[in-house]
């Protein structure tokens, strides 16, 4: 089984999971990915390690990809530089996460990269870059109060949590019985649209 996690530009990120294995990361080049008809390059393994690694996603300059793994014993986020063509089981890695950690998303207008935490919280780091090392700070809590549902899994918490293009603000998926501060935005759906406003001519005078 195959699932597309990230998209560069010019690579995509996937996540391939066999009967024998746990998931692992692969990229494929993308050529003419904006014109009419792009084509796929031929796939090429990423990391491939006896642990489950997942929700790769490529950093804005894609130099680097963020990604989770379950090597430590609990879920972890790593970041690993991207060299077309080379197997990253024997390369550096730096574990960004510091407790428990998934759902790697990276701002495209700061040098920072959030996740989510074992605790269901949005977590953020900054962090510099040195050649192929990435250079984490330690990570810090961008909201002081749970944003995530109690069951929201590993698997599905990318469905669960967005950043926004302008890298200030998320969709999140929150408990209904949170304790945390009301959003500034609501949602409202109307259901039957038309019949309502019929309605609502029918009541004036």
């Amino acid at each position: 089984m195959q699932s597309a996690t990230s998209f560069s530009g010019a690579y995509l990120a996937f996540e391939q999971v066999s009967p024998t294995s746990d998931a692992d990361l692969w990229t494929v080049s993308i050529q003419g990915a904006y014109a009419d008809h792009p084509k796929a390059g031929s796939p090429e393994p990423f990391l491939r390690t006896s642990s489950a690694e997942g929700n790769a996603a490529f950093s804005p300059d894609g130099r680097w990809l963020a990604y989770t793994s379950d090597e430590s014993g609990v879920s972890q986020v790593y970041v690993r530089p991207l060299r077309p063509g080379v197997l990253s089981e024997s390369g550096s890695k730096t574990q960004v996460s510091t407790a428990e950690g998934s759902s790697p998303m990276w701002s495209r207008t700061e040098r920072k990269l959030f996740f989510t935490s074992g605790d269901r919280r949005i977590m953020v780091v900054s962090y510099s870059t040195e050649g192929d090392s990435f250079l984490p700070n330690k990570p810090a809590p961008w909201a002081q109060f749970e944003m995530l549902a109690p069951n929201v899994t590993l698997h599905m918490a990318r469905s669960s949590v967005d950043l926004a293009p302008d890298g200030k603000r998320f969709a999140v998926l929150v408990p209904a019985n949170t304790k945390a501060l009301k959003p500034q935005t609501h949602v409202n759906v109307l259901l039957n649209f038309f019949e309502e406003i019929e309605r609502k001519i029918r009541k004036k005078p």
